[in-house]
């Protein structure tokens, strides 16, 4: 049965109230009736009102040219956004939107150092149980503390995703390899602290400023399914040395190709992160198997020809 998933440009419009409840913007200037205008606009375009949704941005051009610093570079991005000719369309809001985003983010610039700082002291204490669990020996204390570093990165990734795509990558990836390796049976603890070293590593690179290796930008989902149909064919195969190593491509490509998952079914996305790493290593059993075969499943009922560029954009502004 087909899902029914939220439309980018929707999901956008809900990012947006979301920006604005949790990132609330400088004293300086208020923003939100902005926001609120252009929601009203694309409604108004979506009932085909087109002289009312003229009206609105009309409001909007004129009240932003008394904005602070609306001649900066972002503020003229806006204003360019703004000039709109012919029927309004819901992309041209939306470009509008994320025009006022990034003028917000340049108002109001974050302190990466400050940023960096407060990830390393929230994974320190992190790093230092899961080591100490790794020097035990102790398999499941192993699985607990990576547990609870996996969700400390995940409360506080953002800083990373949203300011260096490569960095993320190298961290994402490392993270699954990490939780790859202590699946492995037999276990092999010095594996396990080789695979964490690598983790810390990956953030100490983007702490430093250290430059990484990117992934292709030119790849889809489509990319990553057709790799997980290969795994699987070579796992029934009992290929398993060259299954796991397809695994390990599709591991290493998913941060890059994750973006039309996690906008439009987060849940999947994070099945996909929990499980893939744990089929790369226990996919020869028919269990791991049918996780594969249903991750294929779902992740192929997206549509993958969509544009989610807008809202891939939307993340970095946020």
């Amino acid at each position: 049965m087909g899902r029914n998933y939220l439309n980018p440009k929707s999901i956008i419009l809900l990012f947006v109230c979301f920006f604005l409840l949790i990132f609330p913007v400088g004293a300086k200037e208020n923003l939100s009736p902005y926001f609120v205008k252009i929601t009203d606009a694309t409604k108004a375009v979506k009932e085909g009102k087109q002289d009312q949704a003229r009206k609105l941005i009309d409001e909007i051009t004129k009240d932003f040219e008394k904005v602070e610093n609306s001649d900066s570079e972002a503020g003229r991005q806006v204003q360019e956004k703004l000039a709109l000719t012919g029927d309004i369309t819901e992309d041209q809001l939306t470009q509008i939107s994320l025009a006022l985003l990034s003028f917000e983010k340049e108002q109001n610039p974050v302190d990466l150092d400050a940023e960096k700082e407060k990830l390393v002291s929230r994974l320190e204490p992190r790093f230092e149980a899961l080591d100490m669990a790794i020097a035990s020996q102790d398999l499941e204390a192993v699985r607990e503390a990576y547990k609870k570093m996996n969700s400390t990165w995940t409360i506080n990734e953002a800083v990373v995703r949203d300011h260096s795509t490569a960095h993320y990558g190298q961290v994402e990836t490392a993270i699954s390899f990490l939780r790859s390796s202590i699946e492995t049976e037999p276990t092999n603890f010095d594996t396990i602290q080789a695979s964490f070293d690598d983790l810390k590593k990956a953030i100490s690179n983007f702490v430093e400023g250290t430059e990484v290796a990117t992934t292709s930008s030119n790849l889809t989902l489509k990319d990553g399914i057709d790799l997980l149909k290969k795994a699987l064919t070579q796992f029934q195969a009992g290929q398993d040395s060259e299954a796991a190593a397809t695994m390990k491509e599709f591991i290493t490509i998913w941060p890059t190709i994750e973006g039309s998952v996690s906008t439009t079914n987060p849940s999947l996305y994070t099945k996909v992160e929990s499980e893939s790493p744990v089929i790369m290593v226990k996919g020869k059993e028919s269990e791991y198997q049918e996780k594969l075969s249903s991750l294929i499943a779902e992740l192929s009922q997206i549509d993958t020809s969509a544009s989610y560029n807008a809202f891939d954009a939307m993340l970095i502004l946020l």
